[in-house]
């Protein structure tokens, strides 16, 4: 099979799809999902090879929503959303790395076919998506102390899960599906602070979602 770069006016045939899946410990089809894949491919050009390269490099390992909240720990304003952010990411790559990924082993698109990626290719497993996982905390996190701030905060977020489809280390239902469980993580972990953490029962927590 030829090389696959992204930044180049390369598109799959529909033979060619097919044969880029390879099943693996009892892995269903996924060709849907590929033609999803196809389609934002389709969507290449330099200019977005190196904004969705620069993207792939800011997010690992969440370095930029670890800054976010410790620039927010620093001020009054989003004291509280900056702890809050940081707890609920920490949470959800535990649960991301530490349980499910291990637990279901689902391929990722490049290990089911031979070509050249723009960035590293992932060593961890596809399901799901520790970089939507960890956006989707930070940006819930926000949102529930600050509204509108979380709503560019999402935004964000949900660039950053259309960048791991674009450079096709990911499968749509991962980053489907860790955008969910980053929501849900903030939605409980929000609460459980506020409810049972001084810090935050006594804290001024802005125009708060509760």
């Amino acid at each position: 099979m030829k090389s696959f770069h992204i930044g180049e006016s390369i598109v799959f045939s529909d033979i060619t799809l097919a044969s880029l899946y390879i099943p693996k410990d009892g892995l269903g089809g996924m060709g849907l999902e590929l033609d999803i894949l196809n389609g934002i491919h389709g969507m290449s050009s330099p200019v977005m090879d190196s904004v969705m390269q620069a993207t792939a490099y800011v997010t690992a390992h969440g370095a930029i929503w670890v800054l976010l909240s410790c620039i927010l720990i620093c001020t009054r304003r989003y004291r509280y959303a900056g702890v809050a952010m940081l707890v609920c990411m920490f949470v959800g790559e535990i649960l991301c790395d530490g349980v499910l990924k291990p637990m279901i082993c689902r391929e990722r698109p490049v290990d089911l076919a031979d070509f050249e990626l723009l960035v590293e290719p992932p060593s961890s497993y596809s399901f799901p998506s520790g970089h939507s996982v960890v956006a989707f905390s930070a940006a819930t996190a926000l949102f529930l102390f600050h509204r509108r701030e979380g709503i560019v905060l999402m935004l964000c977020a949900s660039f950053v899960a259309f960048s791991r489809l674009y450079l096709f280390v990911h499968w749509p239902t991962d980053v489907v599906a860790g955008a969910l469980i980053g929501m849900i993580v903030s939605v409980l972990m929000v609460w459980f602070l506020r409810r049972y953490i001084p810090f935050f029962r006594e804290g001024d927590t802005g125009d708060a979602v509760r």
